[in-house]
This record gives structure tokens, C-alpha cells and sequence, in this order.
């Protein structure tokens, strides 16, 4: 029965996630960790690095990930059947009918609606990393803006330095040096979080 429920949550997770792997990390999170409880907050952060810096769509790798930690192989492979079937199935029936329409103001439009609700999924997906990674000493039951006001108030408390000092030092690169290689920089964090912790 695990494994049904697994395909189906993944399949949804699919069918209403729009803009890729990053605007579906609250979908997958609020499903497994939320709702089902099947992982912590924690692990789902460990799954979700993992699959940022493993070859091939975050989206795919995560919803393998989290069907292999939540059974066994099985698991992952349903999972991922569920994520990737709905974008299947959408493209085949889109594809037949999109050159007639793709000059249309409605189109556009409703394109032009979505890139907002996705840069939002992406954000969300990043404040609840952020919550799991830089900060410490929270659940997953609490809020974002709980977390602020306490770390605010006790920042020596509920801040990992090193863990922010790698972030900060990361990001200064990125901006900094956009040619940067993100595998080299994933493979450096890797080395000082191994060294520091």
C-alpha cells in the first residue's frame, strides 16, 4: 500500500509543479515531511543536497532519493515513475496542439502568470533549506518567521557560523565569479564541511 501511496504523491507532485526540481522542493517537502512524516526536515535537506549535486533533474533524483530512503529500490523507482509520468503525458497531448496556439495572447499570458508563482516556489524551497541548514535548534513544525524572531533575538544560539561562513563564502563566489565551476564549488563546501565538522 506504501508503495501506491508513494507513486500517487509523486504523480501529483508532478502534475502541479511548474519551473522544475527547485519550485517542487515545498511540494515534495510539505507531502513527506509535513503530511506523512516519513522523513525529518533534516533528512529531507541531506536528500534534497544530495540531489543538487548528483547528475541528472533535481526533481527526478529527489523523488528517487526519498522513495529509496522511505522503502527500498522499489520505492525509488515508483517514485520516480510518479514525478516524471504527468510531464510525459502533458507534452505528448501539449505538443500536438501547441504550434496552433503558441502565438496566442492568452498563452502568453497565462505563461506570464506562472513565472511569478514559480520564482515563489523556488524562494520557498530556498528559506526551508536555509532553515535546516544555517539555522539550528528548530523543528519542522516551526515557522520561518518563528525561526527569524528567536535567531534575531539569540543569534549565537541558533546560528551555525561555519555552516553560514560556507554559505556566505559559496554565494561571494558565485556572484562574484559566475564562471565558476559549481562542481568544483560543491566538492570545495564538501571538503570544508568534512574538515570543519
Amino acid at each position: 500500500m506504501i508503495y501506491l501511496k508513494l507513486m500517487w504523491i509523486f504523480f501529483k507532485i508532478g502534475l502541479f509543479s511548474f519551473g522544475g526540481g527547485y519550485a517542487m522542493i515545498p511540494l515534495i517537502m510539505d507531502e513527506i515531511v509535513t503530511t506523512t512524516h516519513w522523513l525529518t526536515a533534516q533528512e529531507f535537506s541531506d536528500i534534497v543536497a544530495i540531489s543538487v549535486m548528483t547528475p541528472g533533474p533535481l526533481a527526478v533524483n529527489a523523488a528517487t532519493f526519498v522513495g529509496y530512503k522511505i522503502t527500498n529500490v522499489f520505492g525509488g523507482v515508483l517514485a520516480t515513475i510518479g514525478v516524471t509520468l504527468p510531464s510525459f503525458i502533458i507534452v505528448s497531448i501539449v505538443s500536438r496542439f501547441f504550434f496552433q496556439f503558441q502565438h496566442s495572447s492568452l498563452v502568453k499570458r497565462a505563461f506570464y502568470g506562472l513565472r511569478p508563482a514559480v520564482t515563489g516556489l523556488v524562494a520557498a524551497a530556498a528559506v526551508s533549506i536555509a532553515q535546516t541548514s544555517i539555522l539550528r535548534g528548530f523543528t519542522e513544525n516551526d515557522t520561518f518567521l518563528y525561526a527569524i524572531i528567536k535567531t534575531v533575538q539569540y543569534p549565537l544560539q541558533h546560528i551555525s557560523v561555519p555552516n553560514l561562513i560556507i554559505f556566505a563564502a559559496s554565494l561571494i563566489v558565485l556572484l562574484k565569479y559566475r564562471k565558476f565551476n559549481p562542481i568544483l564549488l560543491i566538492i570545495l563546501a564538501g571538503i570544508a564541511g568534512a574538515l570543519i565538522f
